[in-house]
């Protein structure tokens, strides 16, 4: 992008993060597989998952990460997403 494109984006963009952030937040614990948290972000049609709980936060995992996994052909179990 160039320099007047940020421009213009940073001057719409003075709004507080509050009025735009996501509230709803949904977990995952850190044992589900892969397949659980591609279906639960299809089902919530969402591309992040929290991982953990509401009382502890360890991680979060992306749509992109879960299709890494899947192109590379890695073992998923041995994948860190921390």
């Amino acid at each position: 992008m160039s320099n007047t494109i940020y421009k213009i984006v940073a001057e719409e963009l003075g709004e507080a993060i509050n009025s735009t952030m996501s509230t709803y937040l949904i977990f995952i614990q850190k044992e589900a597989s892969l397949k659980d948290a591609a279906i639960k972000m299809g089902g919530h049609a969402i591309k992040r998952l929290l991982v953990g709980n509401h009382e502890n936060l360890e991680g979060i995992i992306s749509i992109t990460d879960v299709v890494k996994v899947e192109r590379i052909g890695e073992d998923p179990r041995s994948y860190s997403f921390t």
